[in-house]
C-alpha cells in the first residue's frame, strides 16, 4: 500500500510539475492539494489521481491571497494555515471557509520574523521558559561537560497529548524556566526522528513524555515518565540535581512504582533471573484512566513499596509496535488492562479498570 501511495505520488508530483511549479501542498481527509498559482489541484488518493483542478478562491472559500507561499494542515486541530508574504491565513476543515478576522500579520508568530544571528542558535539563559539547546546531542554532551551541567532530556513525540501539555503550559512557565535554564543544559529529543531512535538504543523509553536527567559521561542520574505540572516538576528537577554524582538512580525510587527501563524481552529475562512476577500496565496515551493511574496511584508510596519489592514493573504503550505484539498474546479489551504475569510470561491475573491506591496495593498483595 504505501509503495503504491508512493509511486502514486510520484506519478501526480511528475505529472503536475511539467506544466507548472508547485508554490505548496497540504494533506487531509486523503486529499492532497497542490497551489500551483492562482488554481489548485486536487489529488484524490482513493482515486489515484488529480480530480479536480479549481481556482484558488474556489478551494479554500474566503481566502484573499493571490498567491500562496506555504501550507500547513492540522488535521487534529482541523485546522489550515496559509502564508503570503508577511501574512497568514487559516481555514477551517469542518466548514471549507477561511476563519473570520483573517489574514493577520506575521507578528503574531513570535520569533518567526525576527533575525537570528548565528550565536543565538545556542542555548540562551534569559528568557522566561526553558530555552532548548538547538545543536546535536553529541554538542549538548560536550556542552553539559564544559558547564559541569546535567543535561535534561524531554523525550517526545509529536502525537503525544501530554508532551503538547507540558510544552504549552509547563515549560513555558517563567519559575521553571529560571530554574532549568541556571541548572541544566535543555535538550528535546523527537524519539520517532533518526537522532531519537538512536538516542533510543542507549536510553531506552517506554512512554511519553519521559524527562531524563544526564551527565556529560552519559549517565542517567533520574529518568520519570507522564507529565507533571510545574511544583511537580520543580520538586523532580531539585532531586535530580541533589542526585548530580549518583549514577545509578535511573528511576524514582523514593516513591511510587519504579518501571522497568527496557524492551519487553529484557523484562521477560529479568523476570526469569530474579524470579519475581511481572506487572504489565498496558495503557494508551489518551486514556484517561490511564492518567488517573500513572498520576495519582503509581506515584502513591505505599504502591510503589509494594510493588518495587514484588514485582518487575512493566509500562506497556499498546498503540506502539512493541505494544501491538503483546496484544496479540496477551489480549486487552479495555484500557487500562493490568497484567500479572509469572517468571515465565503466563498469565497470573488480567485486572481491567483503574481504581485508588489502596485498591491496588491490594491486588498487588493478593498475587
Amino acid at each position: 500500500m504505501k509503495n503504491t501511495l508512493l509511486f502514486s505520488l510520484m506519478w501526480c508530483f511528475s505529472t503536475i510539475m511539467n506544466a507548472q511549479t508547485i508554490d505548496a501542498v497540504a494533506s487531509w481527509n486523503d486529499v492532497t492539494y497542490f497551489v500551483m498559482g492562482n488554481q489548485v489541484k486536487i489529488y484524490d488518493y482513493q482515486a489515484n489521481k488529480v480530480t479536480k483542478v479549481v481556482a484558488l478562491s474556489e478551494a479554500f472559500k474566503g481566502i484573499t491571497f493571490q498567491k500562496i507561499d506555504a501550507m500547513v494542515a492540522y488535521p487534529d486541530k482541523a485546522k489550515v494555515y496559509f502564508f503570503s508574504g508577511n501574512e497568514y491565513s487559516r481555514l477551517d476543515m469542518l466548514t471549507g471557509k477561511i476563519d473570520n478576522g483573517y489574514p493577520k500579520n506575521m507578528s503574531g508568530w513570535n520569533g518567526v520574523m525576527d533575525k537570528v544571528e548565528p550565536n543565538d542558535l545556542k542555548q540562551k539563559t534569559n528568557t522566561k521558559e526553558i530555552a532548548f539547546f538547538a545543536g546535536t546531542w553529541a554538542e549538548a554532551l560536550a556542552e553539559a561537560k564544559k558547564t559541569n551541567k546535567l543535561i535534561f532530556v524531554d523525550a517526545y513525540t509529536t502525537w503525544c497529548g501530554p508532551c503538547k501539555y507540558m510544552d504549552a503550559n509547563v515549560f513555558t512557565d517563567a519559575k521553571v524556566g529560571t530554574y532549568f535554564n541556571a541548572n541544566f543544559i535543555n535538550f528535546k529529543m523527537d524519539m520517532e526522528s533518526a537522532a531519537g531512535k538512536t538516542f533510543a538504543k542507549q536510553f531506552p523509553v517506554q512512554a511519553y513524555p519521559t524527562f531524563l536527567y544526564i551527565n556529560s559521561q552519559s549517565k542517567v542520574v533520574l529518568q520519570e515518565s507522564g507529565s507533571r505540572g510545574v511544583s511537580e516538576l520543580l520538586e523532580q528537577a531539585a532531586r535530580a540535581n541533589e542526585n548530580k554524582n549518583n549514577t545509578n538512580q535511573t528511576t524514582n525510587t523514593a516513591k511510587g512504582i519504579s518501571f522497568f527501563e527496557g524492551t519487553w524481552e529484557e523484562a521477560l529475562a529479568e523476570a526469569k533471573a530474579t524470579g519475581k512476577p511481572i506487572f504489565v500496565d498496558a495503557y494508551t496515551t489518551w486514556c484517561g484512566p490511564c492518567k488517573h493511574l500513572s498520576k495519582n496511584v503509581f506515584t502513591d508510596q505505599k504502591v510503589g513499596l509494594c510493588f518495587n519489592k514484588k514485582f518487575i514493573n512493566f509500562k506497556m504503550n499498546m498503540e506502539t509496535e512493541q505494544g501491538k505484539a503483546f496484544g496479540k498474546k496477551y489480549p486487552v479489551g479495555a484500557y487500562p488492562t493490568l497484567y500479572f504475569l509469572d517468571k515465565n510470561g503466563d498469565v497470573l491475573k488480567k485486572q481491567v479498570g483503574a481504581g485508588g491506591a489502596d485498591w491496588l496495593v491490594d491486588v498487588g498483595t493478593a498475587i
